[in-house]
């Protein structure tokens, strides 16, 4: 049993292609890993110049005294804030009605029937 050339070739460029998919792949892997690893930051004991001193933290500022003024304007804000009227939601609660074939199905009959209706009506 022989393939067909064009079968042959066909397989041969689908696995030369997935060859080198994956091989591409691989050393996009290499690549990233790479890279992750010469520019993460170091741990304080593997700095390379321990002759550079290290920055101090700056210690938070001490709480200042809050003047009445501020605390005021800041309780007026906040109850013109809450005063003022929100939008009310509600939802009206609906029923389903238990029709056999769906609201569809009722539509369709109600069509049918509506069609069958004289034009005009007599009186």
């Amino acid at each position: 049993m022989s393939l067909d050339p064009d079968v042959a070739q066909g397989l041969v460029v689908s696995g030369a292609g997935m060859v080198l998919v994956f091989l591409a792949l691989g050393l996009l892997m290499l690549v990233i890993v790479g890279l992750d690893r010469l520019f993460r930051p170091r741990e304080q004991g593997e700095n390379l110049s321990p002759s550079l001193p290290q920055p101090q933290p700056e210690a938070p500022p001490a709480p200042a005294e809050v003047d009445g003024e501020v605390v005021a304007a800041i309780s007026v804000a906040l109850a013109h804030l809450l005063a003022e009227p929100k939008p009310v939601i509600s939802f009206k609660k609906t029923t389903r009605t238990s029709v056999a074939g769906g609201a569809w199905k009722t539509f369709g009959r109600q069509h049918i029937m509506n069609s069958r209706k004289a034009k005009e009506t007599p009186w």
